[in-house]
C-alpha cells in the first residue's frame, strides 16, 4: 500500500491487512497486531529527523509513532481526529508533522494537534499528498486541487482550472519545480507560478499518476494506473518550453518481471520512493516492485521491419512467411482497391512493446501512429503509384 525509505538504508512497507514490514539487507521484520499495532491496515508513512516512523492507518485506526521499538498510538483522547483514513504524512523544516486525512489536514508540533479544513481555506478536505515548498511553505494535494500553506495561512490559488484538478501525488525537485500527478490530466509542472500539462496525447504513458520519484540520471519515474514508467526530465523541459511537440515514455510490465501494473482505488503515500542506494520502490496491487536504475540496460538498436504479407481484396498475393521475400514492386490488377499489409519489427527482447508508424506515399505524406498494431489497411484505393513505408521503435 505504501513504501517509505529509512535512514539506515532499509525500507518500510505498509500493507493492507498485514501490518507493517521492514526490509533491510535481504531480511524482513514485521510489526502488526501481534506485537504493538491495533490496526493492520496501513496507509500513509513518513520517517522524521529524529528517527521516528509515523504510521497512518485506515478509517478505524489511530496514528502511530514508532521509535526505539516503542509504539505510541494517538487517537481522539490525545486530540487526533481519528475515524478518518490517514493517507499522507510530511515533516516540515520546523519539525512539525503534517497529517493528511480523508477528513482534512492536521499538524502535530510535539505537544498538540491542530486541525485545518475548507473553512480555513483548504481546497478540499480529501487529502492525497503533501510535500515541502520554499522555506516553510507546504504544498497539499487534495480532491479539489492544490493548496499552499504560506506565512501561516492558505494562499488562494489562481483561477486556472489546472490548479484545481484532483491531485494524486506531488514531488518538488532540486530546481524548485513542483511536479503534480493528477487523476485524469496526467502530469503538471509548476514553476515560477506557471503551470503546464503533459498528458497521454503528448506521449505520457498514463494520465493517472499515483507516485513521482526521481532517480540519479535525471529521470522522473511515475507510478500510474497503467503501470510503472519513466520520462527523462530534459525531454519534459523541451516539451514544456515548446522545443519538441511530444515526449517518450519508457514503461515496464510483465516482460520486465512486474507481476501487476495497476493501483489500488484508494490513494496512499508514498506510492514510490528512493532508498539510500538509489534503488526505486513502487507499490502495486500485487506487492512491491524494486527497480535499480543503475543496472537497467537500454536497447539503443533501432529494429528493422519486415513486410510479412500483402492482401488485395482479401486475397493473399505475396508472403514472406516462408522466406520467399516480398518484391519491391507489385502490380495489382483491377478490383475494389482494398489493400492490407502485415508487418513485424525484428526486435525480440520485449516484442509486445514494439511501436509502429506507417504511411502510403501517393495517398498521404503523413505518418500514422499505429502503436502496437501490425496491420495497415486501406480501402477504395484509386489506380496510381504508391509506396508503403513502415518504421518501428523497440521497447526502449
Amino acid at each position: 500500500v505504501s513504501v517509505c525509505p529509512s535512514r539506515d538504508g532499509g525500507v518500510w512497507i505498509g500493507t493492507w491487512g498485514g501490518g507493517l514490514d521492514y526490509y533491510l539487507n535481504g531480511n524482513f521484520s514485521y510489526l502488526n497486531r501481534s506485537n504493538g499495532l491495533s490496526s493492520d491496515y496501513i496507509m500513509g508513512l513518513a520517517e522524521t529527523r529524529d528517527g521516528s516512523l509515523w504510521v497512518g492507518t485506515d478509517y478505524d485506526g489511530p496514528l502511530y509513532c514508532v521509535k526505539n521499538k516503542t509504539v505510541t498510538a494517538y487517537s481522539q483522547n490525545q486530540g487526533f481526529q481519528s475515524g478518518v483514513a490517514t493517507v499522507a504524512l510530511y515533516e516540515d523544516p520546523k519539525e512539525i508533522l503534517w497529517i493528511g486525512t480523508r477528513g482534512g489536514l492536521q499538524t502535530w508540533d510535539g505537544s498538540k494537534f491542530t486541525r485545518y479544513s475548507t473553512k480555513d481555506g483548504l481546497a478540499n478536505d480529501y487529502i492525497n499528498a503533501i510535500c515541502g515548498g520554499n522555506g516553510d511553505d507546504v504544498w497539499i494535494g487534495t480532491g479539489g486541487g492544490l493548496s499552499l500553506w504560506h506565512n501561516s495561512k492558505f494562499e488562494p490559488m489562481p483561477k486556472d482550472a489546472r490548479f484545481h484538478e484532483l491531485v494524486l501525488s506531488l514531488y518538488r525537485d532540486p530546481s524548485n519545480t513542483l511536479w503534480i500527478g493528477t487523476k485524469w490530466h496526467g502530469l503538471l509542472r509548476l514553476r515560477d507560478g506557471v503551470i503546464q500539462e503533459i498528458t497521454r496525447s503528448s506521449g505520457l504513458f498514463s494520465d493517472a499518476i499515483y507516485g513521482i520519484v526521481e532517480d540519479n540520471h535525471t529521470n522522473l519515474w511515475l507510478n500510474s494506473s497503467r503501470g510503472i514508467f519513466y520520462v527523462n526530465k530534459h525531454q519534459l523541459e523541451d516539451f514544456t518550453n515548446g522545443i519538441h511537440s511530444s515526449i517518450t515514455s519508457v514503461n515496464f510490465g510483465k516482460a520486465d518481471g512486474i507481476l501487476a501494473s495497476g493501483q489500488y482505488t484508494d490513494v496512499t503515500q508514498p506510492a514510490a520512493c528512493r532508498d539510500k542506494e538509489g534503488r526505486l520502490w513502487f507499490r502495486t496491487t500485487q506487492g512491491v516492485v524494486l527497480v535499480d536504475p543503475n543496472v537497467i540496460a537500454i536497447n539503443h538498436q533501432p529494429p528493422p521491419v519486415m513486410i510479412q504479407e500483402i492482401f488485395v481484396d482479401n486475397n493473399l498475393i505475396s508472403s514472406n512467411n516462408f522466406g520467399g521475400g516480398i518484391p519491391l514492386k507489385i502490380v495489382i490488377p483491377p478490383g475494389r482497391g482494398d489493400l492490407k499489409i502485415r508487418y513485424v519489427a525484428l526486435s525480440y527482447s520485449a516484442p509486445q512493446k514494439n511501436l509502429y508508424r506507417y504511411r502510403l506515399e501517393g495517398l498521404s505524406d503523413n505518418w500514422i501512429n499505429a502503436d502496437h498494431n501490425r496491420v495497415a489497411t486501406y480501402n477504395n484505393l484509386r489506380p496510381d503509384n504508391y509506396q508503403f513505408q513502415v518504421i518501428a521503435c523497440n521497447n526502449d
